[in-house]
């Protein structure tokens, strides 16, 4: 099973040390569950409180740089969209930033 409130602390841990989208896609990719799109979409949903629009480009998105969704796009995306969220998230209890 996902461990979803570990990675859920991971992602925003590493949000607030400024890591890019793309990478923390990739850090993901490290939990076997996280082979495929759909625990990733969740991850992001569950750590940023993202909305699912936003996050349906992560289908696109390859961690070997195959996919018809890049890097630069990913995070051109996704870093507006998980600042704008940012005082949901990094207001819950236990979040380490």
């Amino acid at each position: 099973m996902f461990p979803i409130d570990e990675v859920v602390s991971l992602l925003r841990r590493e949000a607030c040390l400024g890591r890019k989208p793309s990478e923390m896609l990739r850090l993901l990719r490290n939990y076997p569950e996280a082979r495929s799109t759909l625990p990733l979409v969740f991850a992001f949903r569950r750590a940023f409180l993202v909305p699912l629009t936003e996050l349906g480009l992560i289908g696109g998105w390859s961690s070997d740089g195959i996919g018809e969704i890049s890097d630069a796009r990913i995070d051109e995306t996704l870093r507006p969209a998980i600042e704008a969220t940012r005082h949901l998230w990094d207001q819950e209890p236990g979040h380490p930033g």
